[in-house]
């Protein structure tokens, strides 16, 4: 029985010079079983640590969210692979 997808996204999807409270690289992953929940985590991520406003970067949080558990493997025809 297949297993339901997960979503996800990393902070430095979006954030690419992003630190963490360290002053380390932003490590930060929001995973949910729906997109919505993982847009919630991380907005709150990006307020409370980067401080930045989530709602300028939602178009791009939404853009870079994943979906884990849905590569469909053996659909491509025998010779099909280079």
């Amino acid at each position: 029985m297949p297993t339901a997808p997960v979503y996800y996204v990393r902070c430095n999807y979006f954030l690419s010079l992003a630190v963490d409270e360290n002053g380390d690289p932003c490590q930060f992953m929001s995973k949910a079983s729906t997109e919505g929940e993982v847009l919630k985590e991380i907005s709150q991520h990006i307020q409370r640590v980067h401080k930045q406003n989530p709602k300028e970067l939602e178009n791009t949080m939404k853009f870079c969210i994943r979906k884990s558990g849905t590569k469909t493997y053996g659909t491509r025809a025998p010779g099909g692979h280079h």
